[in-house]
């Protein structure tokens, strides 16, 4: 079930065998991956329809948010340019960049971070979305707010003007 909370240190557990098999993980890699965005965007809307409602949007459990994407950057990180081809026909990079205009510390970090992963391993996916990147990622460089969070802001850009240097310059002056 997408809500049962055991399901974490099964994701937990997946993202280090990723990690440490790459490739040969590819065969579950569609289920994983499919999962993760469900539960990823299912996080999404119960956010956007609570702040809809007037409640805080931080008091809302992003957990399933923060390990699905902590378990695709494994994914990312393991499959290399291979993960290209899980992205290609999904709803992954829009829902990225709704993920990264979120507020909360420990899902800014994580997503920070994918970016960064995705930025080495499928550029061309976010290439038309970097500006808009940057600029969420500058936000949280100062003030430090959140140490890591800053730390993997400052990574992907980084890691974004390895692999997009052109897309990057208007940001360089």
């Amino acid at each position: 079930s997408d809500t049962d909370r055991s399901l974490f240190a099964v994701m937990e557990a997946v993202s280090s065998i990723v990690r440490a098999v790459g490739l040969e993980f590819s065969e579950y890699a569609m289920p994983v991956f499919t999962r993760c965005l469900r539960l990823i965007e299912h996080t999404v809307i119960i956010v956007a329809s609570t702040a809809d409602a007037g409640v805080d949007p931080q008091s809302i459990d992003r957990e399933f948010m923060v390990t699905s994407l902590d378990l695709l950057s494994s994914m990312a990180e393991g499959f290399e340019g291979h993960f290209d081809a899980l992205i290609q026909n999904s709803n992954f990079v829009p829902l990225l960049m709704e993920v990264l205009k979120d507020t909360d510390n420990d899902v800014s970090q994580v997503s920070f971070g994918l970016v960064g992963d995705i930025a080495k391993c499928a550029p061309n996916q976010i290439r038309q979305h970097v500006a808009a990147i940057v600029a969420l990622l500058c936000k949280q460089m100062y003030p430090v707010n959140h140490v890591s969070t800053s730390i993997n802001a400052v990574w992907s850009i980084g890691e974004i003007s390895v692999s997009l240097k052109e897309e990057l310059k208007p940001f360089v002056s």
